[in-house]
C-alpha cells in the first residue's frame, strides 16, 4: 500500500476512535484565525508560557497512551534540555523512564527547569484526539498554572492558523528519588517490534504470565495455562527478526504479561524495534526508541 494512502487510512481510523471520546476536564479554546496558532513565552496576564513542539503528533500521542497504561499520575521535568520523567506504578511492579531531548523537537521555548504534575486519566483523552500528521505543542502556562496541549490541524502545523488548545490543572505529585536499576544484563536482544508483538499476543491467549528464555543460540518466548495449555515460539540467533543478539549464557525469567503487553501495544505504532534485556530472577528492561526520544521500561520478575 502506498505510504500516503496508509497515512490517510491511519488518520481516518484515529478520527473514528476519537469521535465518541468525552471532552477532558479542563479549559479548552479553539481558533481558526490565520496565524492564531503560534504560542509565545508571554501568556495570559503576563505569565510565562513554556512549550515544546513535536513535528509529528503520532509520537506524543502514543507516548501519553503508553504512560497511561501503567501510571495514574507522574511528575514531568521540563527544561531547555528537553522533557523527562521517571516514575513507578502504584503497585511498585514497574518503572518508567522517559527521555525526549530538545534536539529531537521542532521548537523549544523554555528558559529554566519546571516540574509539572499530570493526571494521565485526563491526558489520555486528549492524546486520542491527536492524528498522525498533526503538530503538537505541550508545555506549561505559568500564569494560569496549567499544563497545556495545543493540537495544530494537519501537516502545515502552526502555519495553518487552526488549532485546538487545552489547559489542564497541574496536580501535586510527590517528588521521589527513584534510582535506575544498575544491572549488567547478560541478555540483550534488539528485536523487530512486529515479531515481538505477535509473540506476546499469542501468549496472552494462554496465560497471564510470560517466560523469556535465551542462550547463545536461541531466544524462546513461552506461556503455560490451565488445563495443560502451552505456547512456545523459538527464534534462532540468526533470525531476521533480530537486529542485535548478544547472550553470554542461558537465562530464564517470568513476568506479568499484562504489564508488558499493555506498554508494548501502545509503543508499537512508533517503534520499529524493541531492545529486550533480562537475566534470571532480575527485572526485564525494555527500551523503546522513537523519532523524538526513548522510553525505558522495567518490570519486576515473577516466581518461575
Amino acid at each position: 500500500m502506498p505510504e500516503e494512502e496508509e497515512g490517510n487510512r491511519e488518520d481516518i481510523e484515529e478520527e473514528n476512535e476519537t469521535a465518541n471520546e468525552e471532552v477532558a476536564e479542563g479549559e479548552e479554546e479553539e481558533s481558526t484565525t490565520e496565524g492564531g496558532g503560534s504560542i509565545t513565552q508571554e501568556g495570559v496576564g503576563g505569565g510565562v508560557v513554556y512549550t515544546f513542539t513535536f513535528p509529528k503528533g503520532k509520537d506524543i500521542r502514543y507516548v501519553f497512551l503508553s504512560l497511561a497504561q501503567v501510571l495514574n499520575e507522574a511528575l514531568f521535568t521540563m527544561s531547555p534540555d528537553g522533557i523527562s520523567l521517571r516514575a513507578v506504578d502504584s503497585s511498585k511492579v514497574s518503572l518508567v523512564i522517559l527521555n525526549i531531548p530538545s534536539t529531537a523537537l521542532e521548537e523549544v521555548n523554555i528558559t529554566d527547569t519546571v516540574k509539572v504534575g499530570i493526571l494521565f486519566d485526563t491526558v489520555k483523552k486528549l492524546a486520542r484526539r491527536i492524528r498522525a500528521k498533526d503538530k503538537v505543542d505541550i508545555g506549561v502556562d505559568r500564569g494560569r498554572n496549567r499544563f497545556l496541549m495545543t493540537i495544530y490541524y494537519g501537516s502545515k502545523g502552526k502555519e495553518s492558523g487552526m488549532y485546538r488548545r487545552f489547559y489542564l490543572p497541574i496536580v501535586d505529585v510527590a517528588q521521589e528519588d527513584i534510582p535506575e536499576p544498575k544491572i549488567d544484563y547478560p541478555v540483550r536482544i534488539r528485536m523487530s517490534m512486529d515479531a515481538f508483538r505477535d509473540a506476546l499476543t499469542m501468549a496472552e491467549d494462554i496465560s497471564d504470565a510470560v517466560t523469556f528464555s535465551a542462550d547463545p543460540e536461541s531466544f524462546v518466548i513461552k506461556a503455560s495455562g490451565e488445563g495443560g495449555r502451552y505456547y512456545e515460539v523459538q527464534y534462532q540467533s540468526t533470525d531476521e527478526s533480530f537486529q542485535e543478539f548478544s547472550v553470554s549464557e542461558r537465562h530464564e525469567a517470568s513476568y506479568s504479561l499484562d504489564y508488558i503487553i499493555n506498554m508494548n501495544s501502545q509503543m508499537a505504532p512508533i517503534c520499529e524495534y524493541v531492545t529486550i534485556e533480562f537475566a534470571t530472577n532480575k527485572p526485564i528492561k525494555l527500551t523503546y526508541e522513537f523519532a523524538s526520544g526513548s522510553l525505558t521500561y522495567y518490570v519486576a520478575p515473577r516466581a518461575l
